[in-house]
């Protein structure tokens, strides 16, 4: 096959190959709980970790938020220089913008996001249900636990999202572990999750309907959906439509 009909394949694959990112429907709403603003605008983003489990080390947290922050700003280099900071704040402070909240819930059974306000401060809220796995059908533990021996979070934490990009079953497979226990393991979750803090909204069914703002989509929402973090969380990476999706924001944050 010559170049010109490779060409005109991809041409063609990529009219019918669905890219549909969607933006939460709060963004509009309350955009300063979502941290693209404070990214762009700011270029700072306070938060706190909160522990109410001792099966869970705050530090490994920390390093699992941050690894996670980072991998979703990493694609917005491509548009331009944004150099933004982290910093740890107290969990009452007035600057928090994300709070990691870890510990037995009753609101929800596995993980979830929301935006809440405090001191006329609205900022995203990360909940890690963590209740009895005998209760829990959604049992998540520390991805600490992953660690092989000599072997630091942060190495593993990079070499799965940015220099070996892994999927949940290829991680289960070099560990020897089941796909379902790696699947609930915490920094997967916090990816998922921290994508909604930024400002995308789920893309699996149920989900598109509910959290999905109808005006800032793109074509072909209401197709088959790529695979995505947003979508079937099983990566510990950035799909292609993960990255279309934050690029998105940013371009739209740009335009104001």
């Amino acid at each position: 096959m010559n170049i010109f009909l490779i060409l005109i394949l991809d041409f063609f694959l990529s009219i019918t190959r669905a890219h549909a990112w969607g933006h939460h429907v709060l963004l509009s709403k309350d955009p300063q709980a979502f941290l693209i603003q404070h990214a762009l605008e700011e270029k700072m983003i306070s938060y706190c970790i909160e522990i109410n489990d001792s099966n869970f080390d705050r530090q490994s947290i920390e390093s699992q938020t941050l690894m996670a922050l980072q991998l979703w700003l990493k694609p917005i280099s491509k548009i331009g220089t944004f150099q933004t900071k982290f910093q740890s704040v107290d969990c009452s402070s007035e600057k928090l913008n994300l709070k990691i909240r870890v510990g037995p819930d009753d609101s929800y059974k596995h993980a979830f996001f929301r935006v809440k306000r405090d001191h006329k401060n609205f900022y995203s809220e990360v909940v890690l249900n963590t209740t009895n796995e005998d209760i829990n059908p959604y049992f998540i533990y520390d991805s600490i636990q992953m660690l092989t021996p000599n072997e630091s979070l942060n190495y593993l934490l990079n070499y799965i999202s940015i220099d070996h990009p892994l999927t949940t079953q290829e991680l289960a497979d070099f560990l020897g572990w089941k796909e379902r226990t790696v699947s609930f393991s915490s920094y997967r979750i916090l990816l998922h999750e921290i994508g909604h803090t930024m400002g995308l909204c789920d893309l699996y069914p149920g989900g598109i309907s509910k959290f999905c703002d109808s005006k800032n989509m793109s074509p072909g929402i209401d197709q088959a959906q790529p695979v995505s973090l947003m979508n079937d969380p099983k990566f510990f990476y950035l799909a292609k439509d993960d990255i279309d999706g934050i690029i998105s924001l940013v371009q739209r944050f740009l335009k104001k």
